[in-house]
């Protein structure tokens, strides 16, 4: 899994669609932060491409693992946070992914993946109206 995660990376920095689908299963969830969604490898492939070309073009993947939950020998949660972006984040500012993985014959692939912008003024916002909202954790 762990090898997954720096392919990840490595093929996002090159910009490589195809390399980077291949870290997905066939049958992938793929969501982005604007609320996107994205199902299976050729889904992710195609989307990347224009991607890699537009926005994201020279950008690279700064990723903080976070924590890493074990379902089982064989399926893995992992939450991270960070951005692509053409210099790292601000602290506080990147965005929170989660990625279950699943190991099959053929080794360890996303299953499914989500990435959830970060808003702090809403988070201060919303700690403030009632401190329930707050989680026990920080990330």
């Amino acid at each position: 899994m762990k090898y997954v995660l720096a392919q990840l990376k490595d093929t996002w920095d090159r910009g490589d669609a195809a390399a980077y689908a291949r870290c997905f299963s066939a049958d992938a969830v793929y969501v982005i932060f604007v609320g996107t969604v994205y199902v299976g490898r050729a889904d992710i492939e195609r989307s990347h491409e224009a991607l890699f070309t537009k926005f994201a073009k020279g950008t690279t993947t700064f990723l903080t693992v976070l924590d890493v939950r074990f379902h089982g020998p064989d399926t893995a949660t992992v939450l991270t946070t960070g951005d692509a972006a053409k210099r790292p984040p601000r602290a506080g500012r990147g965005k929170v992914q989660s990625f279950t993985f699943h190991r099959g014959p053929d080794g360890w692939e996303c299953v499914a993946f989500h990435n959830t912008k970060r808003s702090p003024l809403m988070e201060r916002i919303s700690f403030h109206m009632d401190r329930r909202f707050r989680p026990d954790h920080t990330t």
